[in-house]
């Protein structure tokens, strides 16, 4: 794959996006990694050529608010509200934090297989208590 003219606004979406929409069959070998020159250049995709990948790579990360709470049993539960559904537990906050990450990354794979949009909009409101 060759340089593009332009990078999207949001590259790594976009870059997931093209990998899932590709038939299992034909998508590149190995690794594919999207990566952005420093002088914030176009994005360039690499990949080898001739067989199927077992995973994306995006070199570069990404970061979500998460929220992080014991419940009545005292486990700790985790959740994303960017990606719906995206939750996680642990029996310690940095156990649950870890597997908040894990599960990121694969509500993000899903959705990006699944043609729907990574994450929704949130927002701060105030309310008067």
């Amino acid at each position: 794959m060759g340089q593009a003219d332009s990078p999207p606004a949001d590259w790594q979406s976009a870059a997931i996006s093209a990998w899932a929409s590709w038939p299992a069959s034909d998508r590149p070998v190995g690794l594919l990694a999207a990566k952005t020159p420093p002088s914030g250049g176009p994005a360039t995709l690499h990949s080898e050529a001739g067989k199927r990948p077992p995973q994306v790579k995006i070199e570069s990360a990404m970061k979500f608010l998460v929220s992080v709470y014991q419940d009545e049993d005292g486990v700790y539960i985790a959740e994303c509200p960017s990606i719906p559904g995206c939750v996680s537990q642990g029996q310690t906050e940095s156990e649950a934090e870890v597997n908040i990450a894990d599960a990121v990354r694969e509500c993000l794979a899903a959705r990006a297989e699944l043609g729907i949009p990574l994450t929704v909009a949130t927002r701060e409101v105030e309310v008067t208590v």
